[in-house]
């Protein structure tokens, strides 16, 4: 949805903390709420879940390569972790010294991320749609995604987007954009990355079906294809972080998405695991003759070295539909320039908060259990329509290594433990700030009683809230949808919202939903590695939760359900490749 402005933003308001409170409490639900405002869906105007560039150059990508076989939860726990895992994977091929083709690397990080993964077919038709291996709300797919290549063999430097139908990257621009980009961010290390994805959104296409919700659902998916990227990555011997810190409009410009319905909203820098960053950076400068890094303001400022813009986007309605607390919202949050995150985003909770244990402690054991190898997890994945309580519980063994991997950690600017910042020797990133408490209505748990439980990240220790049956109590608190309740375990995810907007303006409402989908997208992986399955659930009765939890503000507020069981059967399920569209 294109944000109307004449002209470049002259104001930042992203210190404006009330925009973002006051979005937040006008979109929440309530029992009253959802009744009153009745919504009929317009199918004749429903957005293309694709977006295309005509008329930019593409690149077709090998289709069906296969990630290294190794075990999902090594991967899923290993994300604050910047050493390689077990033997190096190398950028080369089959451990040689002939460089890897880009196009082979990049197809198979994309078939493991963001591609089509199945079809389903609706009953009684022939009508098919496709299902992709990152999840989305109500499968509409607001995430789009755009690669900066650097120095990759094959590849001339320059930034891609991925036409996801036909697996093939669309070229746009030409030129050196890492080193603009790392001046952008002021990153100078990023300028070293030979990857580096930006992920963009198109709000519209959840606003079609979710009106004015579907900001908050729009940075879920994003979160979830972030987890998606860095999960691919990692099993392609690669590192990753996330990046939210960037003015919106300029870097909206050099990846020539500006005045369209798409927006930037987070970047994600890979480099390879076998070199440190700094390894990375001599290679480099050797190798082109220059110290990139001394040059990088240079770059930054001139237009050097890039080719104007190719590529027209595609229409994906014939009327896009106004929503202006969207569009407020997003106003709000834009950033000028690179923001100077405060020190007290370094350490302690939000405010009202507490770590220690007020009821009973349950140590959960450390040891995970072995799991499928990530390949088949990544590209199996699909969102449960509802559980079957009759297929039993999951073990206490499975909850302990879910857990692990949903809140392993992971590095971000906002969670303050961005890898090698200050020591570029450093193989260890700090965990980071935690931004998401988990509450659990724990239903079917061998060995553990049912009832309200509190994660302690720290501690990998549940704090047992209340013992009792409170499946209808999880169902109806998650907009009265039955899977909640028929799950073996059902979350809140809880954000230190107060403490985010006071931190970072009203860029951490964003971060904070970005958070609980990257958790989200652990407890996917997590689920159909360990033998049942899981779904998001974006919809809940807001203000009920947090009476049900005894919450107030300075405590957090609820942004995310989720749930995990054994999923009853989809029988529309057509097949599982990567189909032609007509």
């Amino acid at each position: 949805m294109t944000i109307s402005t004449p002209g470049r933003q002259v104001k930042s308001l992203n210190q404006e903390i009330l925009r973002a409170l006051s979005y937040h409490e006008n979109t929440k639900h309530s029992y009253e709420s959802v009744r009153a405002r009745a919504h009929h869906l317009d199918w004749a105007n429903q957005p293309n879940p694709f977006r295309s560039y005509q008329g930019a150059q593409s690149v077709k990508l090998p289709r069906d390569p296969k990630l290294p076989a190794i075990d999902t939860l090594e991967i899923l726990v290993s994300h604050s972790r910047l050493k390689s895992i077990n033997s190096p994977r190398e950028m080369n091929a089959s451990g040689g010294d002939s460089p890897l083709q880009a196009s082979v690397l990049l197809g198979n990080l994309l078939w493991h991320s963001m591609a089509i993964s199945a079809w389903k077919q609706i009953r009684g038709t022939d009508i098919r749609y496709s299902l992709r291996v990152n999840p989305s709300s109500g499968n509409l797919h607001p995430t789009e995604t755009h690669l900066i290549t650097n120095g990759c063999p094959g590849m001339p430097d320059g930034i891609y987007h991925y036409f996801v139908p036909d697996h093939e990257l669309e070229c746009r621009r030409k030129g050196d954009l890492s080193a603009r980009l790392a001046g952008l961010v002021e990153k100078p290390w990023i300028a070293e990355c030979p990857i580096i994805v930006v992920l963009t959104s198109v709000f519209w296409r959840e606003a079609w079906k979710y009106r004015s919700r579907a900001y908050r659902y729009c940075n879920h998916d994003l979160g979830h294809a972030a987890a998606s990227f860095l999960v691919a990555a990692r099993a392609l011997g690669f590192n990753g972080c996330l990046v939210g810190n960037f003015p919106d409009e300029t870097l909206a410009e050099l990846i020539g998405i500006d005045r369209t319905d798409e927006w930037p909203m987070l970047i994600l820098p890979l480099w390879p695991q076998r070199e440190s960053l700094e390894n990375l950076s001599i290679r480099n400068s050797a190798d082109r003759g220059e110290s990139r890094s001394e040059n990088l303001h240079l770059q930054a400022d001139e237009d050097v070295c890039l080719t104007p813009i190719m590529g027209t986007p595609n229409a994906l309605s014939e009327e896009i539909v106004p929503y202006p607390l969207i569009d407020a919202v997003h106003q709000s949050t834009l950033l000028l320039d690179v923001d100077e995150f405060p020190s007290r985003a370094l350490t302690g909770e939000p405010e009202g908060v507490r770590e220690e244990f007020e009821h009973p402690r349950i140590n959960l054991p450390t040891v995970a259990p072995s799991s499928e190898v990530i390949g088949i997890v990544v590209r199996r994945r699909r969102s449960a329509l509802n559980y079957d309580p009759k297929k039993g519980d999951i073990t206490f063994e499975q909850f302990s290594a879910l857990m692990l991997a949903a809140q392993a950690g992971f590095c971000a600017d906002w969670r303050m433990n961005l890898p090698l910042m200050d020591d570029p020797t450093l193989e260890d990133a700090a965990r980071g700030r935690d931004w998401i408490r988990l509450y659990l209505y724990v239903h079917r748990v061998r060995d553990l009683e049912a009832g309200l439980y509190l994660y302690h990240p720290q501690q990998h220790a549940l704090e047992q809230y209340a013992r009792a049956n409170i499946q209808h109590a999880a169902a109806y608190l998650s907009l009265e949808q039955s899977l909640a309740g028929n799950s073996c375990v059902t979350f809140s995810m809880v954000a230190g919202l107060d403490a985010a907007l006071k931190t970072f303006g009203n860029r951490g409402y964003r971060y904070c939903h970005n958070e609980a989908g990257f958790i989200g997208q652990q407890l996917y992986l997590a689920a159909e590695a360990l033998g049942f399955n899981a779904t998001g659930i974006g919809a809940f009765y807001d203000d009920a939760v947090h009476e049900f939890l005894q919450l107030t503000p300075d405590r957090g507020q609820v942004v995310y359900h989720f749930s995990v069981g054994h999923a009853v059967e989809d029988d529309r399920l057509v097949g599982e490749d990567v189909v032609q569209i007509a």
